[in-house]
């Protein structure tokens, strides 16, 4: 997901591409763009047009103009209302963000397909923490769940280069985990 940031989208990519090369993978990467203007739509374009050269992957886009075309097609071939459609896939115009919309592209193109989705300031970079350990527990609290957090950013960007200095604490290939948790093969 991305909108008017083709340079952070190039640096969210990279990293997940480095990420799944390291780790014998190939996935294909779904952009959505929710730029509102063909200056920022082609650049980014152009960028992903070099990385998947680059990387030798596979990434589709959608920009205004697809997701136009897309929005023509299912208000063409369904019984939904054509502002129904558009409400789905662009939000409400009177409102500022429509991170929603771009996620509803999303989910409606990559029907019946697993779907791991990033923002463009996200970066692959992933690891098991250094007090995880490999065991279920019941717990009578409200919220089980425990967070750990990094006392800065410049902690978060290390913490991975760090954590693969010990073996309990090694890199992880996060799509394999996001599909464990989905229960997927």
């Amino acid at each position: 997901m991305t909108r008017d940031r083709t340079s952070d989208l190039v640096s969210c990519l990279e990293s997940h591409l480095d990420h799944c090369r390291r780790h014998g993978r190939n996935p294909e990467f779904v952009v959505l763009d929710d730029s509102r203007s063909a200056e920022t739509e082609d650049p980014t374009r152009i960028a992903l047009r070099q990385l998947a050269e680059q990387f030798n992957a596979r990434i589709r886009y959608a920009g205004t103009r697809e997701k136009r075309r897309f929005a023509d097609a299912l208000a063409r071939e369904s019984s939904i209302a054509r502002d129904v459609v558009d409400f789905g896939l662009f939000g409400d115009p009177r409102c500022r963000l429509s991170t929603g919309a771009n996620r509803n592209n999303l989910l409606l193109d990559t029907i019946d397909d697993l779907v791991f989705g990033a923002d463009d300031d996200t970066r692959a970079s992933a690891a098991v923490a250094p007090e995880h350990i490999n065991s279920v527990s019941v717990s009578p609290e409200y919220e089980p769940r425990a967070f750990w957090f990094f006392p800065d950013r410049l902690a978060a960007l290390e913490a991975p280069r760090l954590f693969r200095r010990f073996e309990h604490c090694r890199e992880i290939f996060f799509l394999v985990s996001h599909k464990g948790t989905l229960n997927a093969d």
